[in-house]
């Protein structure tokens, strides 16, 4: 994991001193939100109603240019973002930053510098221009920190598992984030109502119910890309469901899980969890034979191999194995079972 990022944008100099403190407390790396058009102290004017800072703060929509769209973003988990506090919140410099980038699954820590004003709800301000990003409270910083007591703020600060930053649809199309699920142990399986591993229902409806009141999730994720086993629509495929194995546990949008159109949440899967290998079990002969021949390298790319493959994620989001749907139920439960106990 990269060190923090320490982004800040800075008119007059004090959120500039403020951030490089931070970045020693933090040990992070420190980034300059520049515009592209620096201001000038007229533009500065608060008195002035029609200075270039009092016309950006009082218009929602206004997004300054930026000079660099360089910061390094992709590879950090938690990134602090600075500035001064402008007419209660942070300039639009700042949104303009945040939108600029993907923030998905990442940490987001604001801090402000200010004469006398508070930060405020800087969390609710700035999350709408961080979508998928956590965006914690944050802390004014007034300039006279004690270096001990920054190290220990920072300290307890924890980047929270990229996998709550994610949404998959319910079948009425509507969002469903992963962050609903913190704290819970998690299973998610791509599913289909017509494959040989379909009797699998039974046994995942069995663990949901003997774990669900430990704190047991499990996302069903129906998808029709493996030999066209789940050709149904989704209302069809919740009926089939319930009607053949009573099942329980929440039904999400039958979704594409590889390629183009694969949901966001599997490229993060496969990228935690690569292909380890097909277990022997009902099938494996039969599947390493059809893969090989559709595709000599199969087994050394990450895809989803086949139906019911399953992630499990712990109660941190952490993806902590992958199952392959040969795989053992057995030893699928008593990873489950593990966590939930912990």
């Amino acid at each position: 994991m990269k060190k923090p990022l320490i982004a800040y944008f800075s008119a007059s100099g004090v959120t500039a001193a403020a951030a490089r403190e931070l970045a020693k407390a933090a040990d992070g790396d420190l980034y300059e939100i520049r515009p592209a058009e620096p201001y000038t102290a007229a533009d500065l004017d608060w008195r002035d109603k029609q200075s270039r800072s009092t016309l950006e703060m009082t218009d929602p929509a206004s997004r300054p240019a930026l000079a660099d769209h360089d910061a390094d973003i992709a590879e950090r988990d938690l990134v602090y973002v600075g500035y001064p506090i402008w007419w209660g919140v942070a300039p639009h410099a700042v949104n303009a930053f945040l939108e600029a980038y993907d923030f998905t699954g990442k940490t987001v820590v604001p801090f402000a510098t200010s004469g006398g004003s508070g930060i405020g709800d800087a969390a609710g301000y700035l999350q709408p221009s961080a979508p998928g990003a956590t965006v914690l409270a944050g802390r004014r910083l007034g300039g006279n920190e004690e270096p001990e007591a920054l190290r220990l703020w920072t300290e307890g600060i924890r980047p929270e598992s990229p996998l709550y930053g994610y949404c998959v649809k319910d079948p009425g199309g509507e969002d469903v984030p992963l962050s609903k699920f913190r704290g819970k142990v998690l299973l998610i399986v791509n599913t289909a109502t017509g494959c040989g591993f379909t009797p699998h229902y039974e046994q995942l409806e069995a663990m949901y119910r003997k774990y669900a009141g430990m704190g047991f999730e499990i996302l069903d994720i129906p998808c029709n890309q493996f030999g066209g086993q789940a050709p149904g629509t989704d209302e069809e495929i919740h009926q089939f469901c319930t009607l053949h194995y009573d099942t329980t546990f929440p039904q999400m949008k039958k979704s594409d899980v590889n390629g183009e159109n694969e949901l966001p949440l599997y490229t993060y899967l496969k990228k935690e969890k690569g292909f380890e290998g097909l277990p022997d079990g009902l099938y494996s002969d039969l599947l390493a034979k059809m893969f090989a021949q559709a595709d000599p390298d199969w087994d050394k790319k990450p895809d989803i191999k086949w139906n019911f493959t399953k992630f499990l994620a712990d109660r941190e989001g952490n993806i902590v194995a992958r199952f392959e749907p040969t795989a053992d139920m057995a030893q699928v439960e008593a990873c489950v079972k593990a966590l939930v106990e912990k």
